[in-house]
C-alpha cells in the first residue's frame, strides 16, 4: 500500500500543473526562460521529471534540542483544555 502525505485533490492538482509545465517546455514557450538561465532544454525537462522524487528525500538542516515536559499541567488551546 502506498502512502501519500497529501490529499488526493492536491495530488491531482500537482499532476495537472506538472503536465502543463511539461507541455509548455515541449512546445517551446518556456524556451526564453531556459535561454536566460543558460540551461539546455533537456536538463530542464530532466529537472522537472526528477523534482517530485526529491520531495520524498528529507535532508535535515538543523536539529532542535528536545523539549522538557511538565507533568500534570493543563493547556488551553483554541478553547479546548488538554491535560
Amino acid at each position: 500500500m502506498d502512502y501519500f502525505p497529501i490529499a488526493l485533490p492536491f495530488l491531482f492538482m500537482r499532476f495537472f500543473i506538472f503536465l502543463v509545465l511539461l507541455i509548455l517546455i515541449e512546445i517551446g514557450i518556456l524556451k526564453h526562460a531556459d535561454q536566460r538561465l543558460k540551461i539546455k532544454q533537456r536538463y530542464v525537462f530532466a529537472l522537472l521529471l526528477l523534482s517530485p522524487l526529491g520531495n520524498y528525500i528529507n535532508i535535515p538542516g538543523y536539529q532542535l534540542p528536545p523539549e522538557t515536559l511538565h507533568p500534570g499541567g493543563q493547556v488551553t488551546f483554541y478553547g479546548m483544555r488538554h491535560v
